[in-house]
């Protein structure tokens, strides 16, 4: 069981809300930075810090007192045009990245996207998947591994390489150990069945449950870094979907935790509820 303070970037967010609880149930004390004071108290957050990460004067000192740091605070819709990506999600890195360093964190995770890589799998639209192509259930189906060069299908996806580029730089000029995780798919019930007929595809193919979101978040903040030139990893975060289109192997060998759920069980069970 991991013991430190570490501070959750977008607390208020459904990831957040999510990582929150898990982190706090696994017995790590949870800083949630919100941009505006919550409505209602968080769950598992013992600490709420507001600030906009967007001023770089509010985030001075934001990280005192916290071993890591995990970055959410992002708009976070793949639609989002690239003068909104720049105006908030890329200033927010920036002033982030340079407050952990400031604070000599212990570690960074950095809330990245399976969209830095969906560029080469995207079908009509930035949520659909050509699974036709791409995916554990074809039989010579093409997965993304993460020794590919990113290619982003969307200004905001290329706003998170660019976010990864900035990790690679402070961990390789300041000795700052970061951690680019490359989220897929969460729903607020935890249900991926609630999308629509277009998504459905790529849900099925990206799906994180909160059960393993909590685990892999929680064992990117102890797992040793990898024996590299640099203290920076990248790896992809999604559950353990029969039509993912994401290659686990590696992430999974680095956190030593195999994802348990699989998207396809939610579907075979609302199929048997039809008939």
């Amino acid at each position: 069981m991991i013991r430190q303070t570490v501070a959750i970037t977008g607390a208020e967010g459904l990831v957040g809300h999510v990582l929150s609880k898990a982190l706090a149930d696994r017995g790590v004390t949870v800083v949630g930075v919100t941009h505006k004071p919550p409505s209602k108290p968080i769950e598992g957050v013992a600490e709420t810090r507001v600030a906009d990460l967007r001023d770089d004067s509010a985030v001075r000192g934001l990280f005192d007192g916290c071993n890591a740091v995990i970055h959410l605070a992002a708009l976070p819709k793949p639609w989002e045009p690239w003068s909104a990506v720049y105006e908030s999600n890329i200033r927010i890195d920036g002033n982030v990245f340079e407050e952990a360093v400031r604070t000599k964190l212990g570690r960074l995770v950095y809330g990245s996207s399976c969209h830095t890589v969906h560029g080469r799998s995207m079908g009509s639209a930035t949520e659909v998947v050509r699974d036709d192509v791409y995916g554990r259930h074809l039989p010579f189906g093409k997965l993304h591994r993460l020794e590919e060069p990113p290619v982003p299908s969307s200004p905001y996806g290329a706003g998170k390489v660019l976010g990864e580029a900035m990790l690679r730089y402070h961990a390789a000029i300041h000795g700052l150990p970061c951690v680019a995780m490359r989220i897929g798919w969460l729903t607020e019930d935890d249900d991926p069945t609630a999308v629509g007929d277009k998504e459905i595809g790529f849900m099925r193919a990206l799906y994180l449950s909160h059960r393993d979101a909590g685990e892999i978040f929680y064992r990117s903040l102890s797992a040793p870094m990898p024996d590299n030139d640099i203290p920076f990893v990248a790896a992809f975060a999604s559950s353990n979907n029969g039509r993912s289109m994401l290659d686990l192997g590696s992430s999974e060998q680095w956190l030593n935790y195999r994802s348990v759920d699989d998207a396809e069980e939610h579907f075979e069970k609302k199929q048997g509820k039809k008939k």
